[in-house]
């Protein structure tokens, strides 16, 4: 059996740390990598089910409260809602090339991620196994 990860034996292990992946036709490396791809997977749903629901409380619940009521929840709502976002956005990249996603799905999951609500879509097409992994 091969090793998933060779070491660089000419420097300093924190600092010359090379990795190369090996063939993954058989073997452990392949079960490895089908466990990474989906826990990353798991990960990017549950981000994108806590992101959506950021933008609904942002747009439903801070907005209304400061502008009918005059309670700046916009002042917390608003930047926990754009961190999220962009942690959800390079998981999208990372996601979508490990699970070898077409443009449209990428397209689909970036549009999902900025409308209201679109978090359910791609919740519903993740159950119904039109991205999620095998």
């Amino acid at each position: 059996m091969t090793k998933l990860v060779k070491w660089d034996s000419s420097g300093y292990w924190p600092f010359k740390l090379k990795a190369r992946v090996h063939h993954y036709g058989s073997g452990l490396e392949y079960f490895i990598r089908q466990d990474i791809n989906r826990c990353m997977t798991k990960a990017f749903r549950i981000l994108s089910i806590i992101e959506g629901l950021s933008l609904i409380a942002l747009l439903f619940i801070a907005m209304p409260a400061k502008y009918q009521f005059g309670v700046d929840l916009v002042r917390f709502a608003g930047p926990v809602h754009g961190f999220l976002w962009l942690a959800y956005l390079p998981l999208l990249e990372i996601v979508s090339r490990k699970n070898d996603w077409s443009r449209s799905m990428y397209n689909f999951a970036f549009i999902t991620s900025v409308l209201p609500f679109g978090c359910f879509l791609l919740e519903k097409r993740f159950r119904s196994n039109t991205l999620a992994t095998t």
